[in-house]
């Protein structure tokens, strides 16, 4: 039994669809009609909603060639099977081609026996700038650690046990004075080598509890990112080599 109450005429949640910053919409299937659209949307797509409700496809044009494969199958999906959706894409604008990321949740209608799509498209530009950042200081802090377990682990090592070799020499040993320098070599090396293998360790237990979240990412981006640190480890390296 449906116990719900329509709100009455000029309640104030009517106003919602008109004040908030999400783009609301409904679309018919069947004759390929946007039925509405709320202001928000001019403040997105930085166009009229008149304009866009007799031109579908320069909103289709509007989306990032490399995002449209993604949006053609989602509509697809929900015009053939019905099925909501749930996606994230790029869309470009003229005339300087100013990019944005869109959040889009589309449902089928059951009221309209599933031949109105009704749904919320929000902009996420600036989370998807942060968690850019984000990720770009990561990919920095992995290339460290990633040093830190190759290049200074293993010179570390090593002087570790060249002090424990020196401490084995006769000569040395009996000298107080080198011994316990090398006493102080071999016990900074440890603990630096301690301290780089629970730090990598600490590192590796906390990404693994951490959830797993799919996401659509840049490939050329990141790997350029990777390729950037390895260049800059490199000409460090290299300078480092010329210096002594």
């Amino acid at each position: 039994m449906d116990n719900t109450i329509p709100f009455p005429s000029g309640f104030p949640l009517h106003e919602l669809p008109e004040l908030t910053d999400e783009v609301l919409f409904a679309f018919h299937l069947q004759i390929d009609k946007v039925l509405y659209l709320n202001a928000a949307f001019e403040k997105v797509w930085n166009v009229s909603r008149e304009f866009i409700g007799c031109n579908l496809s320069l909103l289709f044009d509007t989306i990032h060639p490399d995002d449209r494969e993604l949006v053609k199958d989602s509509f697809t999906k929900i015009k053939s099977d019905r099925q909501n959706q749930k996606l994230e894409f790029r869309i470009l604008l003229p005339p300087e081609q100013q990019q944005k990321w869109i959040r889009l949740k589309a449902y089928a209608s059951e009221k309209s026996n599933k031949e109105i799509i009704v749904g919320v498209a929000e902009d996420i530009t600036a989370d998807k700038d942060y968690n850019d950042t984000l990720h770009k200081f990561s990919d920095k802090k992995n290339s460290i650690l990633h040093i830190l377990s190759h290049d200074l682990l293993g010179p570390l090592g090593n002087i570790e046990m060249s002090s424990l070799m020196l401490s084995e020499e006769t000569k040395i040993s009996s000298d107080e004075s080198v011994m316990e320098l090398v006493d102080t070599i071999k016990r900074n090396c440890k603990k630096g080598v301690t301290m780089i293998r629970d730090l990598i360790n600490d590192e590796f237990l906390n990404s693994s509890e951490a959830s797993l979240v799919k996401q659509r990412v840049d490939l050329v981006e990141r790997i350029n990112n990777v390729i950037d640190s390895c260049r800059s480890h490199r000409y460090l390296n290299h300078r480092n080599c010329l210096n002594l």
